[in-house]
């Protein structure tokens, strides 16, 4: 975990980067993609560039193609044949979904040898996969959206569920399959929140105490507001654990910068690569927050202003609560394990430390939701 950590450092470093004339032979780990995968997937590229790929493993180039068309090129390391299957799924309902939706969803680039079960929508090779789609226009937003900004998000993301739902209803034999079942979002939060009443609370506070001082005083702060909701918390998760609701593709790890805009209006709905079956307020709870992380006003009248567009339930509602709480609450717990399986302390990389803290510091001021 720790050599994950670093690499993703030494990757933030070369972001941005110039770009660069591409030659034959470059190694993955280049700053230019290997020109054997481009011409598998039809690309005649000119130049390319590194971009950001946040805390993923993958590498991103954008590639100019000699056509004037712009494509991001991606390439991950494969964990296991599942993994890859489950992504090539989630490829396929891109497709549909960018035949309904021209212009917002990126369009999944095929290889010369695809074939009917999509085996052509991600390239294998040595371990490692690469994929290609088209390039969004737009930029993320970097503060809090306009109220017409948020409806175009709202608007858009109900058009993009919708071609889930169907892609779900006609491939219910592969993982994307619509069902009816707990989320697996609450089970997943859940399970961990038994795990920390059940000894591991113990646990995250052995790993803060060999943190530097001034890490591991945030951190014991952030813990005191964590065992003061957690008794709540653990009441509503075992509620939801209980209760079944639709489930469908969604984008499961929607966040800021995965939602692009161009003059106020979604342009693109990037980074697909966390999909998987659960209920669309997933994504919804997680967006918000990321707009309004430390901003508890804004956070709860965007809510509501969502709600309302979305038109949900009082049902849908509260499991937005839900997901919004456990999200905030338990998400520095998960960087705690992180940091601990590697041995390592937030500050050994900056950026991770730095959104640490951002966490605990979100974690500190919340209050639930009121829809």
């Amino acid at each position: 975990m720790l050599g994950f950590l670093l690499n993703f450092c030494r990757r933030l470093s070369k972001s941005g980067a110039d770009t660069h004339e591409l030659t034959e032979g470059v190694p993955v780990l280049s700053d230019s993609p290997d020109l054997q995968i481009c011409g598998q997937f039809g690309l005649q590229p000119t130049a390319s560039a590194r971009v950001a790929a946040g805390f993923s493993e993958a590498i991103v180039w954008r590639v100019c193609d000699v056509s004037g068309a712009v494509f991001a090129v991606k390439c991950w390391r494969v964990p296991s044949v599942a993994v890859l299957q489950h992504r090539r799924e989630v490829r396929r309902w891109m497709q549909l979904a960018a035949q309904q939706y021209a212009g917002w969803i990126p369009i999944p680039r095929r290889a010369d040898r695809d074939s009917a079960d999509g085996t052509g929508l991600i390239v294998e090779r040595s371990q490692q996969a690469w994929q290609v789609e088209s390039w969004c226009r737009g930029v993320s937003l970097v503060t809090a959206p306009t109220a017409s900004e948020l409806q175009s998000a709202a608007v858009t993301l109900l058009r993009l569920y919708a071609s889930g739902r169907e892609f779900g209803a006609c491939c219910a034999n592969t993982s994307l399959a619509n069902t009816v079942a707990p989320s697996p979002a609450v089970l997943r939060r859940a399970g961990l929140v038994e795990e920390l009443c059940q000894g591991g609370w113990q646990q995250l506070q052995n790993v803060v105490s060999r943190w530097p001082e001034a890490e591991a005083t945030a951190a014991r702060r952030y813990l005191a507001v964590l065992q003061h909701w957690l008794p709540w918390l653990r009441q509503q998760l075992q509620n939801w654990c209980r209760n079944a609701v639709p489930l469908q593709p969604v984008l499961r790890d929607l966040r800021a910068e995965n939602l692009l805009f161009d003059a106020g209006e979604v342009s693109g709905v990037i980074d697909w690569d966390a999909a998987a079956v659960d209920h669309p307020c997933l994504d919804a709870a997680r967006l918000l927050r990321t707009w309004h992380l430390n901003h508890a006003g804004q956070m709860a009248a965007a809510a509501i202003a969502w709600a309302d567009h979305w038109q949900l339930s009082n049902e849908q509602r509260l499991l937005l609560i839900v997901l919004d709480a456990s999200g905030v609450l338990l998400n520095p717990v998960v960087w705690f394990r992180r940091l601990s399986e590697a041995s390592s302390v937030p500050d050994a990389v900056p950026e991770v430390g730095q959104r640490l803290r951002l966490l605990m510091s979100a974690a500190e001021g919340w209050q639930p939701l009121q829809l």
